[in-house]
């Protein structure tokens, strides 16, 4: 497999004599002095990976960098990781850099963070370990922000319930639609800055919102309040994550074990990429590729999952929120002939007659074409991905197994009831709301092995892949399952990266792309002109 050469080639790396440890670079930053000219040299590097950015170095060419000439990609992996560490470790008090020069500074940080996650090759996890790590990191990074579905989703699953929008009055100041119209304002004048620049005056936003129907200036500091901390609040969430268990003691991760897992671990700027200063008159951008993170939502979707101020939320409101949203996506982006699911039915009885006794829960979603059906059975997340990094090797992974046998045996008690499918081709997914599928798929081979984590058993996908698959127009969405099967053999690639890698020019959005100007032209005032067309798009 393409995959046992890569592992093999990451093994024979040595580290370099320039690296320093986590402690190392800890020590190191307490001599550096966070200043403008520094931060600004990171963020311009940074800048290459957004197109409205019109100031960024030219990485080849115009200018000396402190980075190997290696993929912007590996930048975006970079920049977020060392950003928190000079705003949390640089020094205070430090006013200029004497003792060493800025392109020193963020060359030997680079080189330090490529030996900040590194495993003992010989440990018989390492494969394993290599992989699920890796796909935390990196493969959720790869994919381009698209801001419009991720804020159109969270409205759609959300919106018929009065509690959520009561929890949004009481808990942010503002509704559910108001948060999610601030939400895409922010982002679009956000991108109007096309130089690089640290700080941002707040009064800019506050005139952007002033003719915005219904959006007052009250409403717009309820929303800057909810997505915005400062740099007190940025260093005690950094520090939380570094702690050994938080619920039971203060203790933090000894340096040892944090050398192997310290890059890898969530990025406070992925949920807050900006912070204010004292009088929250400033926003100071943490990195570009944090923002380019954050526009994906995850911190708004998990503060929703994680409330407990709704009774039942996960069961009563997020299960069957997410369930109807994945028919409703299907309605409207494929030519399935029927979309069903989630139905009550009594099993057969050997005499055929139904079981009264006995009452089950069909498939969650079922869309059935002319000459296949698809059965996606949904969930939200097989386990807790901080705990798990820090963890590893003791962490239990089983509930991934769980969800599986249980959604197989569902479809299957199904098929077994309906009897009517007349030698249709069945396809079944699991599509979690949370974890990219790549991460999904390192958790089976941890716990199945490579060769027995067959997909044509079931496919492990989340929500966003189940979208862009749906989107495919030019190909027979049976067909491309078939070509997944093919193609999984030979290199393992998760259903999402597979979708990206053969399909991406095929998914044809412009339904998305209608709903959201729908949305901001009858949400906001006509006369606000607001350019979607450039959002995120990434070089």
């Amino acid at each position: 497999m393409n995959i046992d050469n890569f592992i093999n080639q990451m093994s024979k790396k040595t580290s370099s004599h320039r690296a320093m440890t986590v402690k190392q670079m800890k020590n190191f930053l307490g001599r550096v002095s966070f200043t403008k000219s520094l931060y600004l040299m990171l963020l311009r590097f940074d800048a290459l990976n957004c197109k409205w950015i019109k100031d960024s170095y030219d990485y080849n060419a115009r200018y000396d960098s402190p980075f190997p000439k290696e993929s912007l990609f590996s930048l975006k992996i970079f920049i977020p990781y060392i950003a928190e560490k000079i705003v949390v470790q640089s020094n205070p008090n430090l006013k200029i850099n004497h003792k060493y020069n800025e392109r020193y500074i963020l060359n030997h940080l680079y080189n330090s963070t490529i030996e900040s996650g590194n495993f003992n090759v010989k440990d018989k996890e390492f494969i394993n370990k290599f992989m699920f790590f890796y796909a935390y990191e990196q493969f959720s990074v790869q994919e381009t922000a698209n801001y419009q579905l991720e804020v159109l989703r969270l409205l759609t699953l959300y919106k018929d319930y009065p509690e959520v929008n009561q929890f949004c009055v009481d808990e942010i100041g503002i509704s559910l639609e108001e948060l999610c119209i601030c939400t895409i304002l922010f982002f679009i004048h956000f991108i109007k800055y096309d130089k690089v620049a640290i700080a941002y005056p707040l009064k800019n936003f506050h005139e952007y919102t002033n003719n915005i129907n219904g959006i007052t200036k009250e409403k717009v500091d309820k929303f800057l309040d909810f997505i915005l901390i400062d740099e007190k609040e940025f260093k005690n969430k950094y520090n939380f994550l570094r702690k050994k268990s938080p619920e039971k003691n203060n203790d933090f991760i000894s340096f040892d074990k944090l050398q192997t897992i310290d890059r890898f671990l969530p990025k406070v700027s992925f949920h807050y990429p900006f912070i204010t200063d004292k009088n929250k008159e400033y926003i100071f951008l943490i990195s570009y590729s944090s923002f380019l993170e954050s526009s994906k939502l995850e911190r708004l979707y998990m503060y929703f999952y994680e409330n407990t101020k709704i009774k039942e939320f996960r069961s009563r409101i997020h299960g069957p929120a997410l369930e109807r949203y994945i028919r409703d996506f299907a309605k409207k982006h494929t030519t399935a002939a029927d979309i069903y699911g989630d139905e009550i039915y009594y099993p057969l009885k050997e005499d055929g007659k139904p079981n009264k006794k006995k009452k089950l829960d069909a498939p969650d979603v079922i869309i059935e074409f002319e000459n296949f059906v698809i059965f996606v059975e949904c969930k939200s997340k097989p386990f807790n991905i901080l705990e798990a990094l820090k963890n590893y090797d003791t962490y239990d992974f089983s509930r991934l197994i769980k969800d599986i046998d249980k959604s197989l045996e569902n479809i299957n008690n199904y098929l077994t009831y309906k009897q009517n499918y007349n030698g249709k081709k069945i396809y079944k997914f699991i599509a979690y709301f949370f974890n990219h599928p790549m991460l999904l798929d390192s958790t089976l081979y941890k716990l199945k092995g490579f060769d027995n984590s067959c997909p044509e058993e079931i496919i492990l996908t989340n929500i966003h892949a189940l979208e862009e698959f749906f989107n495919i127009k030019s190909s027979s969405l049976d067909k491309v399952i078939e070509h997944f099967y093919t193609s999984h053999k030979k290199d393992n690639l998760a259903f999402g990266k597979f979708i990206r890698t053969n399909y991406y020019d095929e998914v044809d959005s412009k339904i998305v792309n209608q709903e959201f100007q729908d949305f901001i032209k009858n949400t906001l005032n006509k006369t606000v002109s607001i350019n979607t067309e450039n959002s995120f798009v990434q070089k």
